[in-house]
């Protein structure tokens, strides 16, 4: 069968291919053909390629090489099904990550939509990885944003640049973006009080307006800027400080007061205008 693979014929090596995609498992010989066949002429031959190695899930570094490659065919289906496939394997190389996440601006929603549910496999993503699926809760197709929530909704901890992205979509138009942007950040209210001081004016009145002024009526968990030190206490109750520069204080205090107007402040939180 993976002789056929060389037949001069289209739709012998697209017969082939898909037979060898229904089987249980591959021979190594198969395999071999395959990748090679991945470089087919026909579009529709490289797609059913493309899914047939999908039955292996520890594919060699040359066959995931090949399947790296295949994500910038100009075909938008053989894209995806080779994303599709990467999904499948149990370990990715610091190259194919690299080209799912430039599958992000792929034309094809399937294929950007394959490539977040391919790097949503594996745990251990790197810090840019983690922002470039933040970005994705900007993407014009639902589906892939509901996925990025559920990718980034899985990691055990978020690096502080994905957080302060993440800001952003507060104030997204899509509401279940917004929402879910408030829920992340909520689990790292900690985290927010420390980022704090290195945000622009806009991030602090949006920060405060969705997320720290709601808690505050919720929860026992009260900032206030006193002698350039920004005060707060941690979800466990403990109170700690962040060092403030001048400027820092004044900006701070700035963008509360700004926003002072609009939410009703409450015991619980306090600010100092400078």
């Amino acid at each position: 069968m993976a002789f056929s693979l060389n037949d001069q014929i289209n739709s012998v090596r697209y017969a082939a291919a898909s037979t060898l995609g229904v089987q249980s498992s591959l021979s190594t010989i198969a395999v071999s053909a395959l990748v090679l066949s991945l470089k087919d002429q026909s579009s529709d031959v490289k797609r059913v390629v493309a899914n047939a190695l999908g039955r292996e899930s520890n594919l060699s570094t040359h066959a995931i090489s090949a399947l790296v490659f295949s994500l910038q065919d100009q075909n938008s289906q053989v894209r995806c099904a080779a994303a599709e496939t990467l999904n499948k394997q149990n370990s990715l190389l610091a190259n194919a990550t690299l080209a799912l996440v430039s599958c992000f601006k792929d034309d094809e929603w399937r294929t950007r939509y394959a490539a977040v549910v391919a790097l949503g496999r594996h745990s251990a993503l790197s810090d840019n990885t983690i922002l470039a699926l933040v970005s994705c809760l900007a993407d014009r197709d639902e589906n892939v944003i509901e996925k990025a929530q559920w990718v980034l909704d899985r990691q055990n901890t978020l690096p502080e640049n994905s957080i302060q992205s993440l800001i952003f979509f507060l104030e997204s138009k899509n509401k279940l973006v917004k929402s879910f942007v408030i829920k992340i950040l909520s689990l790292n209210i900690d985290r927010l009080y420390t980022l704090l001081p290195r945000l622009e004016p806009k991030q602090i009145e949006s920060l405060y307006i969705h997320v720290l002024f709601p808690r505050s009526c919720q929860y026992i968990a009260p900032f206030y800027i006193h002698d350039n030190k920004l005060h707060f206490y941690t979800t466990q109750g403990l109170k700690q400080s962040v060092e403030l520069t001048s400027v820092q204080a004044a900006i701070i205090g700035k963008a509360l007061g700004a926003v002072s107007g609009s939410v009703a402040l409450t015991a619980g939180v306090e600010y100092y205008r400078y």
